[in-house]
């Protein structure tokens, strides 16, 4: 779906949507790796689009032991970390 709206998104001018600008990621998985396989073919794929990827990508793992009931971050490490991440990216 993620690809499908790249695609959507672009149909127009594609330079003018998505060259030069930076993009910021974090995966998400309930295994152990964080999505790092779609972390990479993620950053692959905006890359071809002329985007540059800020470096610090977090890869987030075991969601459901961070998460409460109601789908909201519980972790304080994980919630101090992404907020890390969102400073780092705006100086980036």
């Amino acid at each position: 779906i993620l690809k499908l709206f790249l695609d959507a998104i672009s149909v127009r001018d594609r330079k003018a949507t998505f060259y030069g600008k930076k993009a910021c990621l974090t995966g998400v998985s309930s295994g152990r790796a964080g999505n790092l396989r779609g972390l990479d073919h993620l950053t692959n794929i905006v890359n071809y689009l002329h985007v540059t990827v800020f470096p610090n990508r977090l890869p987030i793992s075991s969601l459901k032991s961070l998460v409460n009931d109601s789908g909201q971050l519980r972790d304080p490490y994980t919630t101090k970390v992404l907020e890390n991440q969102v400073k780092e990216f705006i100086k980036f």
